[in-house]
C-alpha cells in the first residue's frame, strides 16, 4: 500500500486510515464497513502464559513531616536552645518550596534549604522547629561563601527578642535564661573547646501566646527578619509508622503517631508535607 501512496491521493487517504484505525478495503468509508474491516493485532499471540505473581505485600512508613507555620502548635513543652546548634541548620534539600524574597523585594518561591533560617528548638527530642528569613535570601543567593546567620543575628534574636519576651511570659522562668547570647555561649564551652547546646524548655500553654509576637519583634529589630516563619521537621521514628497504604483506617492511625504532640486544629494542611518511604514484599526479597 504504501509503495502507491505518491501516485495516488486516494492510496495515501488508505494508508493514514489503515495506520491510525486499522481499517482497510473499499468498504472501510461505508456505514457498516468498518466493523468488518478491521485489523487487529493481539501482542501476546504466541507468548507463553507468565506464570502466577508471588504473593507480595506493599507497606509505606513516615520518615518525616514539613510544615511551615506562623504558630507554635505544640501540646508539650519546646525545648529552645540559648545557642543554636549550627548542625540542625537546614541545609539539604528536603525537596519543599518556601517563600523568600528576591533582590527587587519581589516574593518567590525557592528550595527551603537556600533560604537563611536558624534551629529554635526541639519536641520531645526528636522534632524541630527553625525559623526562616526569607528576606535575607537575596543576599545569601548573591554570596557563595554566606552560609547563614551571623553570631550578631543569633545575640539579637536572644537577647532582644526570644528571652525578653518569654520572660514576659512566664517570668517565673527568668533565673533559668541566661542573661544574654554571650554569657550563654561562654557558659555553653566546656573544658575540651566544644560546646554544650543546652535547652531550657517552654511550657507548651504560652507557646500560641509567643509565637506571632516573637516573629513581629524579630521584623522590628531588623529590617531582614521582616516576614520570618516557622519551619516545622516532624521526625518519624523507623519503622514506628509503618503501615498499609491502602487502608485508610492504618494511615490515619500512622498520621496521629507522628502528630502525637501537635494540635492539628492550629494547622493549614496545605503547608504540611510528607515525606514516605514504600517496600514492597515478598518471600525472599524487598524493594524500597
Amino acid at each position: 500500500m504504501f509503495t502507491h501512496v505518491h501516485d495516488d491521493s486516494r492510496s495515501e487517504v488508505d494508508f493514514i486510515r489503515f495506520i491510525l484505525a486499522g481499517r482497510v478495503g473499499p468498504e472501510a468509508d461505508e456505514p457498516e464497513g468498518p466493523d468488518r474491516c478491521r485489523i487487529s493485532l493481539n501482542a501476546q499471540q504466541g507468548i507463553a502464559p507468565l506464570p502466577p505473581r508471588p504473593e507480595t505485600t506493599i507497606t509505606r512508613d513516615i520518615d518525616s513531616i514539613i510544615g511551615v507555620s506562623h504558630s507554635l502548635p505544640y501540646t508539650t513543652a519546646l525545648s529552645v536552645w540559648p545557642v543554636p546548634p549550627f548542625k540542625e541548620t537546614l541545609q539539604k534539600d528536603n525537596h519543599i518550596k518556601g517563600k523568600a524574597y528576591d533582590a527587587e523585594g519581589d516574593k518567590i518561591k525557592v528550595s527551603l534549604h537556600k533560604i537563611p533560617n536558624v534551629p529554635l528548638g526541639k519536641v520531645e527530642q526528636r522534632h524541630v522547629v527553625r525559623i526562616f528569613s526569607p528576606r535575607l535570601y537575596a543576599k545569601a543567593s548573591e554570596d557563595p561563601r554566606w552560609v547563614g546567620l551571623s553570631q550578631d543575628d543569633f545575640a539579637i534574636i536572644y537577647d532582644r527578642c526570644l528571652r525578653p519576651l518569654i520572660i514576659q511570659y512566664l517570668p517565673e522562668t527568668r533565673d533559668r535564661w541566661p542573661t544574654s547570647y554571650n554569657v550563654a555561649l561562654t557558659h555553653a564551652r566546656t573544658l575540651a573547646g566544644s560546646i554544650a547546646f543546652n535547652t531550657v524548655d517552654v511550657a507548651w500553654r504560652v507557646l500560641k501566646q509567643l509565637a506571632i509576637p516573637l516573629l513581629t519583634k524579630l521584623g522590628e529589630e531588623k529590617e531582614e527578619f521582616r516576614d520570618a516563619y516557622f519551619v516545622h521537621e516532624l521526625r518519624g521514628k523507623k519503622n514506628a509508622a509503618m503501615h498499609d497504604g491502602t487502608d485508610p483506617v492504618a494511615r490515619q492511625m500512622a498520621l496521629d503517631d507522628v502528630f502525637e504532640h501537635v494540635d492539628t486544629l492550629e494547622l493549614d494542611p496545605r503547608q504540611w508535607h510528607s515525606d514516605r518511604r514504600n517496600a514492597l514484599r515478598n518471600k525472599k526479597n524487598t524493594l524500597q
